[in-house]
C-alpha cells in the first residue's frame, strides 16, 4: 500500500472534526416552568449559536399556531416594527420583518418560512417551523435601517405530559451586523431568548391559536369525491316479430 493511499485511508477513518459542545448560559424562570440557554462556538467566527429548552403549557400544536401567525407578530413579539407576508406558497412562506431594539438602529430582513413538521416512528407529531434570510426574494435595504445577512434559525414543539403541555426548542444563529462585535452580540442574542419565550407563552392565551389544529405538511385536506354518475344498464332490443309465411302461387 502506498504512502498516498495510507494517509487517504487515515483521514476517512478519522472522519469530520466534532462540533463544538453546547455550553450553559443562562437558566432563567419564564411564567412558572423553568428555560435553560445555551451557546456553541461556530468554526470561523466569533459569533455563537443559541438554543433555548424549555417548556410551555399548552398543547404543541396550538404552539406551532401562535409562531406561524407571523401576520400578527406585531400583537406581541418583542421589538417587532413590521412583520408583512409578502407571499404564502405550497409549503411555505415569505415574511419582510423589521425589528426596533433600543439605542441601535433598526434591523430588516425577508425569510422564508418552511413548516418540516412531521410524525415520528411512535405516531407523534414534532412541529417545527424553520426560517432563513431569503432577502433577496423581498423588499430592497432602506435607508438607516441595518439589513441582517445571517439568519437562520427554528421553533420545535414536542409533547409533554401526554400532549397537554409542550417541550419547546428555540435555534437561532444571527449577527446583527451595523458594526456590533461579536462578543456583544452573544450576550444580546442569548438574553433575548426569556423574553421571547415569555412573549411566545402569554400570546399562547389567545383564543385564535386554540381555533383549528394544523395539519401536516403534505397532508392538506383533500375535497371529496362527486357522487359517482350510475351507468345505465343496457337494454337488449327487442325480437321483431316473425313474418307470415309467403303464400305459393301456381
Amino acid at each position: 500500500m502506498s504512502v498516498a493511499v495510507v494517509v487517504v485511508v487515515a483521514l476517512c477513518a478519522a472522519g469530520a472534526p466534532a462540533e463544538a459542545a453546547w455550553e450553559e448560559v443562562a437558566r432563567a424562570d419564564v411564567l412558572g416552568r423553568p428555560l435553560v440557554v445555551y451557546s456553541r462556538q461556530v468554526a470561523g467566527t466569533d459569533v455563537r449559536e443559541i438554543r433555548g429548552v424549555g417548556s410551555f403549557a399548552a398543547p404543541p400544536w396550538l404552539m406551532k399556531n401562535v409562531v406561524d401567525d407571523v401576520a400578527h407578530y406585531m400583537d406581541f413579539m418583542p421589538y417587532s416594527k413590521a412583520a408583512d407576508v409578502i407571499a404564502h406558497r405550497d409549503g411555505y412562506m415569505l415574511s419582510y420583518q423589521r425589528i426596533s431594539t433600543p439605542i441601535i438602529n433598526d434591523r430588516d430582513y425577508t425569510v422564508k418560512i418552511t413548516d418540516e413538521s412531521k410524525e415520528d416512528a411512535a405516531g407523534k407529531v414534532i412541529w417545527k417551523h424553520h426560517f432563513k434570510q431569503a432577502n433577496d426574494l423581498g423588499p430592497g435595504p432602506v435607508d438607516g435601517v441595518v439589513r441582517l445577512e445571517t439568519l437562520e434559525g427554528w421553533w420545535m414543539f414536542e409533547d409533554l405530559d401526554g400532549g397537554k403541555h409542550t417541550k419547546a426548542t428555540y435555534y437561532i444563529y444571527t449577527n446583527p451586523g451595523g458594526g456590533i462585535p461579536a462578543f456583544l452580540a452573544n450576550i444580546a442574542n442569548a438574553q433575548a431568548v426569556p423574553d421571547l419565550y415569555k412573549a411566545v407563552g402569554k400570546a399562547s392565551s389567545f383564543p385564535r391559536y386554540a381555533a383549528t389544529r394544523p395539519t401536516l405538511p403534505g397532508a392538506a385536506q383533500v375535497p371529496p369525491a362527486a357522487p359517482a354518475t350510475p351507468t345505465p344498464t343496457p337494454t337488449t332490443p327487442p325480437t321483431p316479430p316473425t313474418p307470415p309465411p309467403t303464400p305459393t302461387v301456381g
